[in-house]
């Protein structure tokens, strides 16, 4: 490499044009000088034609000197390469330059202008240069005359690309055979416009974004977007119309994002219908980029507009990307997060309007603004319907309604939602859990001499709340199956139940008396109405129910060894002995008659006990 105080400036060097490269420069020189390429005018002047190509600041600073030109300028408009995916233009990292090794590219009209503009006899190949962002392989439209660029692909062996001059020819004879496409530069290539050339953007929120990323996602982002719509499948094959999608729906970031998103979420939104399913090109690019620090921004913006379109839960990741918050809720999960029960938060939605953002109710699938859904319900008293507190205590619907009707839950129904028969409050019936249960044992097996509430029920004759009420003043001890609900398996010491309801440790019923007896159920009765047992049934402990009689068992065994019953001398002597009149024929009147029925064991006639056995020697 010949160094520079050893270069003499050519004395009939071109000018160096607007943004025109290196290599057009070098090549349209070396036909200016009559070299045969530019090679062989490199060869001559000790410069690497090949570092120009490439960018490299020493050999186009010789360039620069050799031409009496900027170096500054000329090195600013020229691709530099920086690895083999990648150049740089004026300082803009870019992913796709279109080499004149492969492909020549130039504006018609441009072209046509700069032969217009140049002296007579001038050469085409000397007039026309190139413009710098014409190599941009985003930018596939001339900005200045708003005219599909031109592009011809070539043969690569190696002299044929060092020499773009020679290309002029053939992309004039195109611009002959091809008719000129008029159309304005997508915003997509607008925004490479004025990065490359120095230009405000019109899109500041994407900054931060090099052209490369911004393409890769653009273009894989518009695929999704255009293949969604029908009547747009085959554009999405077209990379032009994908970028230009695609940046449109980034440009403002979230705000330009989110009506996108909503599109293409469609009707459904289910966990397997999330973002993930609406932009999977786009999420398959994104992870490939993730690494370079741009990746992950990207994400970031992606999978925040996603939050705010999809159910995502707080917790949900996408991309990578943690959600922080929950913007929308399904109705499963609204009624689970208030908690509130299906039908409840459906009467809200019904008559509050902007708390649904998608869907119908008549569907039974919509989406609920989370954000209004908190400021509607976070301070409203969660309400539960009947069957939850049954599922909570454990018991079934007709015991929930015993417990409200004895007055220990409460009808918290709200006004505006009359259409529901019963709610409770989720407090209340926490606290009075909590307070019911203080005080009660876990078991594994309930204790001797323990019975299960439903049995207890059934031997006492009383109901459920009288229980519940017992129970509730810390009058009647608890132990429940610590792997069930509690009210779902509550065991109470019998005994302890009948001293409560009886005031008697083993209290039993008329028709046990009587059985005892051998009389029926209506005598033992009228013995409690004669005063020859006593009635332990508390009409207001077991809620007047319609077994009202109830005797102590060693009462009746003490009437028992002193008196017997016209039943038990049926049972040893049989007919003979089976009323009064045949009792008296052997000088035997009745110690307590409270009046004889047609049937011998209906009869509350009863004898002294001595006389059961006197009856057998009259018999011998």
């Amino acid at each position: 490499m010949t160094a520079l105080s050893e270069i003499v400036p050519l004395k009939h060097a071109l000018a160096h044009k607007p943004r025109e490269p290196a290599l057009p420069f070098l090549a349209r020189n070396a036909v200016h000088q009559g070299c045969s390429n530019p090679r062989d005018f490199c060869l001559d002047y000790g410069i690497s034609v090949t570092e120009v190509a490439q960018g490299k600041v020493a050999a186009i600073t010789q360039l620069a000197v050799l031409c009496n030109v900027d170096a500054n300028e000329l090195r600013r408009w020229s691709p530099t390469r920086v690895s083999e995916r990648f150049f740089t233009l004026n300082g803009e990292l870019l992913g796709s330059m279109h080499s004149p090794k492969k492909v020549l590219r130039g504006c018609p009209l441009c072209m046509l202008e700069d032969i217009e503009a140049a002296d007579e006899g001038v050469p085409q190949e000397v007039a026309v240069y190139t413009r710098a962002e014409h190599l941009v392989g985003y930018i596939q439209t001339c900005d200045k005359h708003n005219v599909a660029l031109v592009e011809v692909r070539r043969p690569t062996t190696h002299d044929e690309w060092v020499d773009p001059a020679k290309g002029v020819n053939q992309l004039l004879d195109a611009i002959e055979e091809q008719p000129l496409v008029y159309r304005s530069p997508t915003a997509f290539e607008d925004e490479c416009l004025n990065r490359v050339l120095d230009r405000p953007s019109r899109a500041p929120a994407l900054a931060p974004f090099s052209l490369v990323t911004l393409a890769k996602a653009c273009r894989a982002l518009g695929a999704d977007i255009l293949t969604a719509e029908a009547e747009n499948k085959a554009a999405a094959e077209d990379d032009r119309l994908c970028m230009e999608a695609g940046f449109d729906a980034v440009k403002n970031g979230e705000a330009s994002l989110i009506p996108v998103l909503k599109h293409l979420r469609g009707a459904t939104w289910t966990k397997y219908d999330l973002a993930a399913r609406a932009i999977p090109n786009l999420i398959k690019n994104l992870r490939s980029m993730f690494g370079t620090g741009e990746g992950e921004a990207m994400a970031d913006l992606i999978a925040g507009a996603a939050f705010k379109v999809f159910p995502y839960a707080e917790g949900d990741t996408f991309l990578d990307v943690v959600c922080n918050k929950r913007y929308l809720h399904t109705l499963p999960t609204a009624s689970r997060a208030y908690p509130m029960p299906p039908r409840v938060m459906e009467l809200f939605l019904e008559n509050t309007p902007g708390l649904v953002v998608a869907g119908s109710l008549k569907e039974g699938k919509v989406l609920i603004d989370a954000t209004m859904a908190d400021e509607l319900f976070q301070d409203r008293v969660p309400l539960i319907p009947m069957n939850q507190v049954a599922v909570m205590t454990g018991v079934k619907w007709d015991a929930v309604r015993e417990l409200l009707d004895c007055g220990l839950l409460q009808d918290e129904r709200d006004p505006q939602l009359e259409q529901y028969t019963t709610l409770f409050s989720l407090p209340r019936v926490e606290a009075f859990l909590a307070d019911f249960y203080l005080g009660w044992k876990a078991v594994e097996a309930p204790s001797p001499g323990r019975v299960s509430l439903f049995t207890a029920v059934n031997r006492i004759r009383s109901q459920r709340p009288k229980f519940f009420e017992f129970i509730a003043r810390g009058e009647l001890s608890v132990e429940y199956l610590a792997n069930k609900p509690p009210m779902g398996s509550i065991h109470i010491d019998i005994d302890e139940a009948y001293r409560l309801f009886y005031m008697s440790p083993n209290p039993i019923s008329a028709e046990e008396a009587g059985k005892m007896m051998l009389v029926n159920e209506m005598s033992v009765r009228r013995m409690i109405e004669a005063g020859y047992l006593t009635n332990l049934h508390d009409k207001a402990k077991v809620n007047g129910c319609r077994f009202a009689f109830r005797v102590e068992q060693a009462e009746v065994k003490e009437f028992m060894s002193r008196f017997a019953s016209l039943g038990e001398f049926v049972k040893r002597y049989g007919a003979v002995a089976d009323n009064a009149v045949k009792l008296a024929k052997f000088g035997y009147s009745p110690a307590v008659d409270l009046g004889a029925r047609s049937a011998p064991n209906c009869t509350a006639t009863f004898y002294r006990r001595g006389v059961l056995d006197e009856v057998a020697k009259h018999l011998s």
